[in-house]
């Protein structure tokens, strides 16, 4: 902590004085580290209150890449055509094809979801 204090955070500076082999210098008697501890249980809950709203809610794979449209209104995936194998020349047709892997492990690992909902007798989540 001293030695982080010291050269203003910077984490960089105290690494490469470790790896050099030069050691820490010890902190001197005056030095006391910034440390603040909740007192009491309101302020303990105040501060996880303020944590929570403070914490962005990440979006699910299906909004994350735009998958609603392959999801009928009842919840499964629509029928599409199958992919050919192969690898394709046009590096536009490795991205389609590699983007259209990607939804189909998101849309199966979401069926598969389903169904040990299904069979563990809870409802289904929809989208």
């Amino acid at each position: 902590m001293w030695d982080l204090h010291r050269n203003r955070g910077s984490v960089q500076a105290t690494t490469e004085r470790v790896l050099a082999g030069r050691g820490l210098d010890p902190a001197p008697p005056s030095f006391e580290p910034q440390i603040t501890f909740a007192t009491t249980s309101s302020t303990a809950f105040s501060t996880a209150t303020s944590r929570a709203q403070a914490v962005r809610v990440e979006p699910d794979l299906i909004m994350r890449y735009n998958l609603q449209a392959k999801i009928s209104s009842k919840g499964k995936e629509k029928e599409e055509e199958p992919v050919l194998a192969g690898w394709a020349a046009s590096k536009d047709e490795r991205q389609r094809m590699l983007q259209k892997r990607r939804d189909d492990m998101i849309l199966a690992a979401r069926r598969r979801m389903q169904e040990k909902d299904e069979a563990a007798g809870q409802p289904a989540a929809v989208a």
